[in-house]
């Protein structure tokens, strides 16, 4: 449609606003005839538009109607703007256009921190050797070497003629005395053996009042507490030798390589070899009694200093423990020492750091002690019995015996009991029962099991084999 301004028909206007208005809801309700005056542009609410000024609003244009039409928006009065024109619907969307053209490249970046060194690479591999350098001029010649041994001697010459006989010199002194020969078994068994017809038990003399006694599976060792010394014998009886200890020894022991013994009036302990050599002599507390061996080291009863000593087999002393009232006697079983003490009745166990884990009472003097793989027998001196202990503590048996019971022993099957008051050894089985009872010397005190035979130290004089 072309409009031309001042000669828009009357009917026109008419019809478009009709037609216009009713595709956005605004509608006349008249016909309007009214000529186009001019043309404003874009609608503002501050001008002033007259009757025919034609503006655009939104994508449409519009008619005033009405003069003095001010900051009335088109869309917004029907009475006061007629829609001449509105914009279509949205077209179809075009084809994509082509790329443009690449842009310029963009100033190179600042250059980045410098990464850390890598890891050196493995070593190349070695190359050829080089060409042998020439040989370098010859040195000077060195000393001359030290003279060659001697060489083989020649054959030996002819004999010569013999010498006249030179005089007789003059005698020599007379020689020491050599050693004692050993003593062997005694050939007369003692009376109260003949009276039981014992004829088989060997007697050995040994040194004055023999007391405790070991065996170092050779020899037997006994402690001779009235001659200060010890004495060796084989297993047939022979004695080896007597070897000077301290004063009084009482207890002996053998750690696997060495005899130890407790020297009682010197507070003192013994060290020998298995040849008698004095190795050293070390303190330890009050009249030590008895010592014994844990596979370690070794532990000393010191009577009159209510304490064990525990040395190591340098001799050195490696801590010094309470153990009851009179400690006498010591049994090692395999984990805990356990101690006899005579004045108080009752026998101490203590571990292998020396802490006291009980003391247990028994009701009368306690002397010698032994292990028999499972419980513990201890001697009741003067009360004539013998008390099975397990290793908590507990009185299992009390067992009647000889007369004074000292020395207590294990055979691996059997107790074997040295009854000092009635000079006899009583045999006993594991649940306490008398299997037999021998007689042996005067005052028997110590005893020992090497293996076949049971030794008992008497302390008249002797040491016997059963």
């Amino acid at each position: 449609m072309n409009l031309r301004k001042g000669a828009f028909a009357p009917f026109t206007a008419f019809l478009i606003a009709a037609i216009v208005s009713s595709a956005i809801s605004v509608s006349a309700s008249a016909a309007v005839n009214i000529n186009i005056t001019d043309f404003q542009g874009a609608w503002s609410s501050t001008a002033n538009y007259s009757t025919g000024t034609v503006v655009t609003y939104d994508g449409a244009s519009y008619i005033s109607l009405v003069n003095g039409n001010r900051d009335i928006a088109p869309n917004s009065s029907t009475t006061k703007w007629a829609i001449l024109d509105a914009p279509g619907l949205p077209g179809a969307t075009g084809p994509q256009g082509a790329p443009g053209p690449a842009g310029p490249k963009g100033a190179t970046g600042a250059t980045g921190a410098t990464g850390a060194k890598g890891a050196q690479g493995p070593a190349g591999p070695v190359g050829p050797s080089g060409p042998a350098g020439v040989q370098g001029p010859a040195g000077v010649q060195g000393p001359t070497g030290p003279v060659g041994p001697a060489g083989a001697a020649g054959a030996t010459g002819a004999t010569g003629a013999t010498g006249a006989t030179g005089a007789t010199g003059a005698t020599g002194s007379t020689g020491a005395q050599g050693p004692s020969g050993t003593s062997g078994c005694a050939a007369t068994p003692q009376p109260n053996q003949l009276a039981l017809l014992q004829w088989w038990t060997c007697i050995v003399t040994a040194g004055t009042q023999p007391g405790g006694i070991a065996f170092d599976g050779a020899h037997l060792w006994v402690a001779n507490g009235g001659s200060s010394n010890v004495t060796e014998l084989d297993t047939a009886g022979d004695v080896l030798g007597t070897f000077s200890v301290g004063p009084n020894p009482v207890g002996i022991a053998f750690d696997g390589s060495h005899i130890w013994v407790t020297n009682a009036a010197s507070n003192s302990v013994s060290e020998l070899d298995t040849a008698g050599n004095i190795l050293g002599t070390f303190g330890v507390g009050a009249f030590p009694y008895d010592i014994a061996f844990d596979g370690s080291h070794l532990w000393v009863a010191n009577t009159n200093g209510n304490t064990v000593t525990e040395l190591d087999t340098a001799g050195n002393v490696l801590g010094t423990f309470g153990a009851g009232s009179g400690p006498q006697w010591i049994a090692f079983d395999g984990a805990h020492l356990w101690i006899t003490d005579y004045l108080s009745g009752s026998v101490a166990e203590l571990d292998t750091s020396g802490n006291l884990l009980g003391n247990f009472s028994l009701g009368a003097q306690t002397t010698q002690i032994a292990f028999d793989g499972t419980h513990l027998w201890v001697s009741l001196v003067y009360s004539n019995r013998v008390v099975e202990l397990d290793t908590a503590g507990n009185v299992l048996g009390t067992f009647a015996l000889g007369t004074n019971p000292e020395g207590i022993a294990f055979d691996g099957k059997h107790l074997w009991v040295a009854n000092s008051g009635s000079n006899t050894v009583t045999e006993l089985d594991t649940a306490g029962n008398v299997l037999d009872t021998f007689g042996v010397g005067t005052a028997p005190y110590g005893i020992a099991f090497d293996g076949t035979h049971i030794w008992v130290t008497n302390q008249g004089g002797t040491v016997e084999r059963l």
